[in-house]
This record gives structure tokens, sequence and C-alpha cells, in this order.
């Protein structure tokens, strides 16, 4: 990821971004950054999204972050080349953590570009494909397809059901895809790579898998296809998920200590 790979069609959407943050959190912003594709210059005009993230300083409970919905939703509703808008706050002390794999410094490392402010990337440790990254999709995919199952049985409005329809499908293509991360030594976040590479180690479940993608990239609007997505392959991935955490990381730690 980098500033440059931004392809010029997305870069008025960045700096509406980068304006948001600047107006609402002044003196407290440290750092903008952009994860995903568009910063990875592997954007999709009308499908992907926009994924930024500040970093800031102080006390985080001081922070208002009340904003950053209806902000997104203008910058989406301006800029329509973008799916949708994710405007985040990320405290500095968070992100500064190194004792243990933290989510944010590992996206942050691995898959982000500053694009205004204190780029803190050269600050935090190296990531390599090992356990303790495969472990952080892994170990989550249960709570994660629980999650969604219990928000969409609450509400079917088509709107909730799009949204849950992207983003657990992306989840389910990430940890597919760290199942297969330490034969394969790589890693990546793209959902068609994280597709390529599980169909390559699990083939009679690749069907299965290639609709995650679809329903990932196209969202469906109707609660029970994602519903049956879920208890039924969804239950596969979970069990797949329960073995290698057995085999890897019985005591399901999500925050795995670093080794050097």
């Amino acid at each position: 990821a980098s500033p440059d790979k931004i392809l010029p069609p997305y870069q008025p959407a960045v700096a509406a971004a980068v304006a948001a943050y600047r107006e609402h959190l002044s003196a407290q912003l440290v750092g903008v950054y952009v994860r995903g594709t568009v910063p990875r210059g592997q954007a999709v005009l009308g499908v992907s999204d926009l994924d930024c993230f500040a970093v800031v300083s102080g006390d985080p409970e001081h922070v208002d972050g009340s904003w950053l919905k209806a902000a997104g939703a203008e910058i989406a509703r301006q800029h329509p080349i973008v799916s949708d808008v994710q405007l985040e706050i990320w405290p500095l002390d968070e992100v500064l953590v190194t004792d243990r794999f933290n989510e944010m410094s590992f996206l942050l490392k691995t898959q982000s570009a500053c694009v205004w402010g204190d780029d803190l990337a050269p600050q935090l440790p190296r990531f390599k494909p090992d356990v303790i990254v495969a472990n952080n999709d892994i170990s989550q995919i249960r709570p994660d397809i629980e999650e969604a199952i219990a928000a969409l049985q609450a509400d079917g409005s088509p709107d909730r059901v799009v949204y849950w329809c992207r983003r657990i499908m992306k989840n389910m293509l990430r940890a597919g895809f760290s199942l297969v991360m330490l034969s394969e030594g790589v890693f990546t976040r793209d959902l068609k790579l994280c597709y390529e590479f599980f169909a390559r180690y699990y083939p009679a479940q690749e069907p299965e898998m290639r609709r995650v993608l679809e329903l990932a990239i196209q969202p469906t609007t109707e609660r029970e296809v994602v519903l049956e997505r879920l208890t039924t392959f969804g239950a596969w991935m979970i069990a797949r998920a329960d073995e290698w955490l057995e085999q890897h990381n019985s005591s399901k730690v999500v925050e795995m200590p670093m080794t050097s």
C-alpha cells in the first residue's frame, strides 16, 4: 500500500475523508490512513469501499466520534465511485502496542498508506505469515459468524442484511485463507486471492467459497440467503477453525504474544 498507488478517481474521496478528520479532530490528530484495495491501486469502480482510520493522541474517551457515520455517508453520497465509506478512530497508545499481536498495528503496518500526518509504520514490528498472524482471523470466525446470525435474526431490513452480508463474507474469506496461510507462506487480504488460495487446499469446498466471494462483492438483501450460508458452510468453517486452534492455539488467545 502506498499513497502513490491511489488511482486518480479515488483521490477526491480520500481528500474529503482527510478534511473531515482535520475538521473534527484538530490537535489530537496524529495521522490519517487508507487501507484495503484503494491504497494498493486495485480498487474496482463502484464496488470497492473506502476504509479510512485516523490515529489520535490523548485519552480516547475524550475523542468525539459521533460524527463518523454521518460524515462517511456524506462522502459516499458525494463520491459514488466507492460503494461505502468507513471512518474509524484508533488511539495512538493501542496502535503502538508491540508485545502481543495487535490488529491495529498489523493493519497499519501491512495494509495501509498514510495520506496525512505522521506515518507510524516504521515504528512497528515486521510481521510475517506465521501462526500469530493466521490466528487473528481464525480465532474470531466463530464469534463473527454467531454475531452475524444473531444480528440478521434480529433485523432483516435490506440495508442491514447488505451490511452483514458484506461484512461476514469478507470475514469468512479471510479466515479461509488463514487456514492455509502457513502452507502458502504468504499473506493477503485481497478477497479473490483468499478464495483462490483456499480452493487449492479445499477443492471440495471451492463452490461454497466461490459463493461467499460473490456475496462479499455483491451482497444480497435476502436474509435467508445469508443465514443459509452461515448455518451450512459457516458451520463447516467453524469446525475447521476449531481443529486449527486445537493444534496451534488451544487456549484460543486472540492476541498472541509476539516473538522475535
